[in-house]
């Protein structure tokens, strides 16, 4: 479903249906209530449809949200005024609510407090249908099918995240998180509770134990997934120009796509350091140490030479003929 989402347009309950214009979809608030609204009776139908059908105690419906609201979009949360944070690696742009039922099977009524992400939805509704993952399928997905039945089942003590829309070698964000911490890979460490809009970046000489304990586990888990993307996903890098009504941030258009772009953390992609395995390959394959890889020196240990052709071309970023440390790892901006 593709609720709520900017442009704001009316929706066939608002008032205006027929007489509303974009522009007004366009402000910061728009038709959002309405769409929340419509949301909401689009759900109604589908569970009235299973309910006609017979279908309704077979059916897992669960719902969830793909990114956080809008950015600049004014909404509730616990009593508290909030903005919108999608397209951000703040908690409003990455924590989204997550609706599960089943009657007769899941516990009704409860509210789990366990970290979940997308990935975990696969090993879920196969463990529902009673379907066995495959054992040569490497997955990241954990099941909570036994936390939506009540039970404690086998939560994750953290999460890691790698964020780029547009795909490529190199992160817009890069962070390991639990529901009280975050890290990310350029070392800023923040208390999410208390600073969910990550202004006071924590220092690591006055950590408490728990921040102390948490920030040495993200640590180990930023570090376990070091190392390049697979050549498939880079080799389908291609610039996110956004979405209707939004820019390529995902922040709505105007004012309010300004003031999220100001308020949003700046995060640089991580450097290459000598513990960096790719550093390793990088002197390796440098030869004469200048400092740069040519096409020669790259191709000479990959035996399929028309896919190291275009592995060279894709790093080679400023189209010199050669590869700097940075452009070899992946860490290079695009050329213009």
């Amino acid at each position: 479903m593709m609720l709520t989402h900017a442009p704001y347009d009316a929706t066939p309950d608002s008032p205006d249906y027929l007489s509303g214009n974009r522009e007004d979809a366009n402000k910061k608030i728009g038709h959002f209530p309405d769409m929340v609204a419509y949301t909401d009776k689009l759900i109604g139908k589908v569970i009235a449809k299973l309910e006609e059908l017979k279908l309704r105690e077979n059916t897992l419906v669960v719902i969830m949200g793909d990114n956080g609201t809008g950015s600049g979009t004014p909404s509730r949360f616990k009593g508290r005024d909030v903005t919108g944070g999608k397209g951000s690696s703040l908690i409003w742009g990455t924590h989204v609510p997550g609706i599960a039922n089943w009657p007769g099977q899941l516990a009704s009524g409860k509210v789990c407090a366990d970290m979940i992400e997308a990935v975990d939805m696969l090993p879920t509704i196969c463990e529902a249908a009673h379907v066995p993952v495959p054992a040569e399928l490497k997955i990241d997905g954990r099941s909570f099918l036994p936390q939506l039945r009540g039970e404690k089942g086998n939560p994750k003590d953290a999460l890691y995240v790698w964020y780029n829309p547009s795909g490529g070698a190199s992160a817009k964000y890069e962070f390991a998180h639990d529901a009280h911490y975050k890290l990310y890979a350029d070392g800023r460490f923040f208390d999410t509770v208390a600073d969910d809009r990550e202004k006071s970046p924590l220092k690591e000489a006055e950590l408490s134990a728990e921040a102390k304990a948490a920030h040495t586990k993200f640590k180990a888990l930023l570090a376990a997934h070091q190392g390049p993307r697979d050549d498939y996903f880079v080799k389908q890098t291609e610039r996110f120009g956004g979405e209707t009504g939004e820019n390529a941030d995902g922040v709505k258009k105007g004012k309010a796509a300004k003031k999220a772009a100001a308020a949003a953390p700046k995060v640089a992609p991580a450097k290459p350091n000598d513990t960096d395995p790719k550093v390793a390959r990088f002197k390796e394959r440098d030869a004469d140490h200048d400092g740069k890889i040519t096409y020669e020196e790259f191709q000479e240990s990959i035996p399929d030479k028309k896919a190291a052709k275009e592995r060279f071309e894709s790093r080679d970023t400023n189209h010199d003929g050669s590869l700097t440390l940075e452009e070899f790892v992946g860490n290079a901006a695009k050329a213009k």
